[in-house]
């Protein structure tokens, strides 16, 4: 299939197109072997996140975050990620729903496992409901404490087409079972 063999790209409305790093794509993190597509910090134990994107952060009603439970289940940690965390490089505001989707892919390759998220109600200046993906970099550390990770806004840098008032971009993702490095598929119902 396509997906198998592609080493970088995203998919999008059945297309592929190539991710670009700035820079080159790190070494594997030490500590960080690619073992569990769902271990974020390389500690060998697989870690949970989930989303809720009817959330209210800073007022903001529906901004929307994502509770990462890091492994072992029931005594690791809990951390709260929102658009305006480490890592992330975006502002939560109300109604963008960051945490509408979430998965897990080795984006980067270095070992950790990546957390992909949506928000599909972002706005992008006047146009609302836009949609934007962000990921967000493993690390030994966990979870945007290591690289900085991005943002995929439709019509912008790498990501074709043209974002338009309720695309959504982002309502649904996915990555290849077994986390394929490198690849991506976003969804964009409305456009």
């Amino acid at each position: 299939s396509a997906l198998r063999k592609l080493k970088t790209g995203v998919v999008l409305a059945g297309l592929v197109f190539p991710l670009f790093f700035i820079g080159s794509a790190p070494a594997s993190a030490a500590d960080c072997t690619a073992g569990s597509v769902r271990d974020f910090n390389g500690d060998g134990n697989d870690d949970i996140a989930v989303g809720d994107p009817k959330a209210t952060i800073g007022g903001g009603a529906g901004a929307g975050y994502v509770v990462v439970h890091y492994g072992p289940l029931g005594s690791g940690p809990k951390v709260t990620i929102t658009q305006s965390s480490a890592g992330v490089g975006e502002t939560s505001q109300a109604d963008d729903q960051f945490g509408a989707e979430v998965t897990t892919g080795y984006i980067d390759g270095d070992g950790c496992a990546d957390l992909i998220v949506s928000a599909p109600g972002e706005d992008l200046a006047a146009t609302t409901n836009a949609g934007a993906v962000s990921v967000i970099f493993g690390s030994p550390d966990g979870l945007g404490k290591g690289r900085s990770g991005f943002t995929l806004i439709q019509g912008s840098g790498i990501m074709p087409g043209n974002r338009a008032q309720g695309d959504r971009f982002g309502s649904a993702l996915a990555t290849p079972a077994g986390g394929l490095a490198h690849v991506l598929a976003i969804g964009a119902p409305n456009d």
